[in-house]
């Protein structure tokens, strides 16, 4: 027949996983195992086992404590030990770990020769009861550790959560401003080829310093900005044009006939 380890019988263990039950937080874990629906307190160890939880971070002060309780014989008669074994009855183990754990043997006689219990075993008994307190101990520390670590953890994921959600963000608006630089760079290339184009090809104003494109866009600037000097420059290019006629027909005819025709018409004023 297979018995189990000695420690593993008086540990309340769910797939090698401690839970204790005098604190709530653990409570929930230790009833959802199968075949577990009570809970229980193990003797004046919460002041000792719950500093821990203030300070998972260290290993606290430990202490053994003192045996008052006396033995339940009527109990423990009550109970198969086989069966327990066999069939994986943590249940029992975990309803009498105080007991076994606790319980004072040092008066404890035989109760039918009424003989004190043997040195040697007393001895083993006591060993196994230090035993089981210092691994309820560390079992304690461990678990408030587990608690803290699955803690950070917890919070560490969130913190990983909303650094990625703000690098996503990020990469967006990144994403937006390479767009708009590609954007501007196409415009400041467009414009640097028309500065180009116009450098060698542009009209310029005579009476100011602007420049335009072409022609049309001089002309409209001239007619809006410069109102008489584009009428004088209408009435010298007339002017101009029949001097140019005169000379031609001075050419088959008298001098002095193109001479009064010049001075006619410089003398005639001239509707604009």
């Amino acid at each position: 027949m297979y018995f189990p380890p000695f420690f593993l019988i008086f540990q309340p263990f769910s797939q090698n996983t401690y839970y204790p039950l005098h604190w709530p937080v653990f409570r929930s874990k230790w009833l959802g195992m199968p075949g577990h629906t009570t809970s229980m307190s193990y003797p004046t160890s919460g002041i000792v086992f719950g500093n821990m939880l203030a300070n998972p971070g260290r290993i606290p002060a430990f202490k053994f404590q003192s045996r008052r309780d006396s033995v339940d014989w009527r109990r423990f008669s009550a109970i198969d030990v086989e069966r327990v074994a066999r069939e994986l009855d943590v249940t029992t183990l975990q309803e009498n770990i105080a007991s076994v754990t606790f319980c004072n043997l040092d008066s404890e006689k035989c109760p039918h020769c009424q003989q004190p219990i043997d040195p040697v075993l007393l001895k083993v008994l006591k060993m196994a009861q230090l035993t089981i307190e210092y691994l309820l101990h560390s079992q304690e520390y461990l678990t408030a550790s587990l608690a803290l670590q699955e803690e950070q953890l917890q919070a560490t994921q969130e913190e990983l959560k909303r650094t990625k959600q703000e690098l996503d963000k990020q990469a967006e608006e990144l994403k937006g401003v390479k767009e708009e630089s590609r954007r501007r760079k196409k415009m400041i290339a467009t414009q640097q080829l028309l500065l180009q184009a116009g450098t060698n090809n542009y009209h310029k104003c005579q009476l100011c310093d602007k420049a335009f494109m072409n022609y049309s866009y001089l002309q409209a600037h001239m007619q809006r900005r410069h109102t008489e000097a584009s009428e004088a420059g209408e009435y010298g290019a007339e002017l101009f044009s029949f001097i140019q006629a005169a000379k031609v027909i001075a050419v088959h005819c008298h001098p002095a006939s193109s001479l009064r025709v010049g001075k006619t018409y410089l003398l005639t004023p001239q509707k604009r």
